[in-house]
């Protein structure tokens, strides 16, 4: 990362093109100090796709290494919380940032909805424009989401751009030609980019065009050698042909098994937990309490196996000896795939055995493009013996970067209205309400999302449950009794508040306008807390039936298919 601080200190856009598990994220801190020593930026913002991967980058990175740092998500982690970002060294969720960037605090954000406040955004405006950021994983961020969403990180990064704001891109499995385009997009504000990547690597990308020059190679021979592991890569039909090789491969080292949505990780986890002792789920709906539990034993496990839906990809540190997964799209895989053969005695084993890399096609495409999992299938069918960690190879092997390569660029067509319209909201000086009569007229929850989290309390902590799912299960998972029950805590504790059936059926009513909900929900919570006498902030959670949470697998209903 000292190549990529050099580029920033001299007004350059560093792209940072590095393997997965190379150790990006853990540069941060290190950047933080060379930042403010050299008078670069007065803090850094460290921005991460997911709540879980803040909540392990604050507590394993972040707070050891330096006091005075915080985190804004949607997570209470008991202290450190710094929503506008006035801690020298934050790390949030691309959700935070993008709302504080657009004006629209997010501590504030039921005020500003009932248009009781505008919010109190130039201190978050200011730590922003004086700190280094820093756009972790953000392949992420520019993939399979809606329009308006890669739209609203794209018009961010070209307003922090024309600003002369420093920063940082990083990421694994950008595809070249969306490289390109974001290069093309800075250097329109007058902001050089420049890519560095592993220097076998940085040759490839020079013959990419538009790119040539703006490339710079990194010399790391030794890490190279280190993860040549000769990946034995199989496509296989149906989960069932494999379950008894998971079970074999549990007793070598701990296995990762990946599924694309949760239902199916849950009932893949109920198949495998009677036949291998040591059974972990990580899932997008485990609550709080049991995801910290999970990966406590993940981090300890020597043996077994770890079932997961795709949030393995970026917030879970795991080391697996072998990698079974459901077809997704070629960047999901080699994420899934950057998992395994990590370090230490796994890694030994990885280099005596080779890695291994097992694609279930269960004809289900979850969340994904049927085209993109087609793609894949058929590139590794063509492609194969595949490196799933090296961006270049030796000898037959075929890098993963030679799939991405020649996989579909369509990450940025159809994008430039939105990205004006929101480029045109950055550089004025509208309300906030705009901003939110915007997303409502573009069917969006949020500025990034085009769904929104709401959290229930549940006997293993919260969960965030998706709206579209929360819409057609309600009445499975939420304690009713003609009202719905909701949980309003203050600094003096919780209390018990309800909100109207009918008027929760209308809320989450199919079809209904995302910023419609919001407005109905968030008046119908501020009108229940009044009416318990509860005044200034408070954070709200609905209140999960008894029984329909089972610790450490998640809602009864995901396992029917709900």
């Amino acid at each position: 990362m000292v190549k990529s601080f050099e580029e920033a200190r001299t007004g350059n856009i560093p792209i940072v093109v590095g393997p997965t598990g190379y150790g990006k994220t853990m540069a941060s801190p290190w950047l933080y100090s060379m930042a403010r020593s050299h008078g670069l930026a007065s803090g850094l913002i460290h921005v991460a796709p997911l709540r879980s991967l803040v909540t392990k980058i604050y507590r394993d990175v972040f707070k050891p290494l330096h006091p005075g740092s915080g985190y804004q998500a949607h997570i209470d982690l008991g202290e450190g919380r710094s929503s506008y970002f006035l801690k020298d060294l934050v790390v949030t969720t691309i959700d935070s940032f993008l709302w504080n960037l657009y004006r629209i605090p997010v501590t504030e954000l039921i005020a500003i909805e009932r248009g009781v406040s505008m919010g109190h955004y130039y201190p978050v405006y200011t730590s922003i424009y004086t700190s280094l950021t820093v756009f972790d994983e953000t392949h992420v961020y520019l993939g399979e989401g809606s329009d308006p969403g890669r739209a609203a990180f794209t018009a961010s990064l070209i307003h922090l751009a024309m600003l002369e704001s420093p920063v940082i891109v990083e990421t694994a499995t950008m595809h070249p030609g969306l490289i390109n385009s974001v290069v093309s997009m800075l250097e329109a504000q007058g902001r050089r980019a420049s890519i560095l990547a592993v220097k076998c690597h940085a040759d490839r990308l020079r013959e990419v065009p538009g790119l040539g020059g703006r490339v710079k190679g990194v010399e790391d021979d030794e890490w190279i050698r280190g993860y040549r592991l000769g990946w034995r890569t199989s496509i296989v039909d149906g989960w069932d042909s494999v379950l008894e090789d998971i079970v074999q491969d549990s007793r070598r080292g701990p296995v990762l098994v990946v599924a694309n949505t949760v239902s199916a990780a849950v009932n893949l986890y109920r198949a495998l937990r009677s036949r291998i002792g040591d059974a972990v789920l990580v899932h997008g709906r485990l609550a709080s309490l049991d995801r910290a539990e999970a990966e406590e034993r993940i981090g300890a496990m020597r043996r077994g196996v770890i079932v997961s839906t795709q949030v393995i990809e970026v917030g879970v540190d795991v080391n697996a000896v072998a990698v079974y997964t459901e077809a997704a799209p070629i960047e999901n895989l080699v994420q899934r795939a950057g998992r395994a053969c990590r370090r230490g005695g796994i890694l030994d084993e990885c280099r005596r055995v080779g890695g291994k890399m097992v694609i279930v096609d269960t004809g289900d495409t979850g969340p994904y493009k049927r085209r993109n999992i087609d793609y894949a299938i058929d590139a590794i069918r063509r492609h194969n013996p595949i490196d799933w960690r090296l961006p270049c190879t030796e000898g037959d092997e075929t890098p993963y970067t030679s799939l991405i390569e020649e996989s579909r660029d369509d990450a940025v067509y159809g994008l430039a209205p939105f990205i004006s319209l929101y480029e045109y909201y950055l550089q004025g000086d509208g309300r906030p309400t705009a901003m939110l009569d915007l997303l409502g007229d573009m069917g969006m929850c949020s500025i990034y999302r085009d769904t929104t989290m709401y959290p229930i309390q549940t006997m293993g902590g919260e969960v965030l449950a998706d709206m579209n799912w929360l819409s057609r299960n309600w009445d499975k998972v939420l304690e009713t009794d003609g009202d719905v029950k909701i949980i309003i805590t203050t600094q003096d504790g919780s209390v018990e508040a309800r909100i109207d059936e009918d008027l929760w059926r209308e809320i989450v009513k199919p079809g209904r306008r995302c910023r419609q909900s919001h407005a109905r929900l968030y008046s119908a919570i501020s009108r229940a807390a009044r009416e318990l006498g509860v005044r200034g902030v408070f954070n709200w959670s609905l209140k999960a039936r008894q029984g329909a949470y089972q610790r450490g697998i998640g809602f009864s209903v995901d396992a029917e298919g709900g």
